[in-house]
């Protein structure tokens, strides 16, 4: 019997995605947090903006602080 999932390091992968990769069916759906951790190690939607607005004349928007959930940002 094959092995239903291939495994690269620690990594393992059914086959069916390996399978729709060859194919060119294959669809990543990533949320934004992803690129968060290395090798981008970019920022949260919360740094970036405290980021952008320390170069402006502008304060934090009104509310802004209360729209992403504690531990999310």
């Amino acid at each position: 019997m094959q092995n239903a999932n291939l495994k690269f390091g620690e990594l393992e992968f059914p086959m069916a995605i390996i399978e729709a990769l060859k194919q060119d069916r294959l669809v990543v759906f990533a949320g934004a947090g992803v690129s968060m951790g290395p090798p981008a190690n970019l920022m949260n939607f919360n740094d970036l903006t405290q980021l952008i607005l320390h170069g402006s004349s502008e304060s934090t928007p009104s509310g802004l602080e209360n729209q992403i959930p504690k531990g999310l940002s």
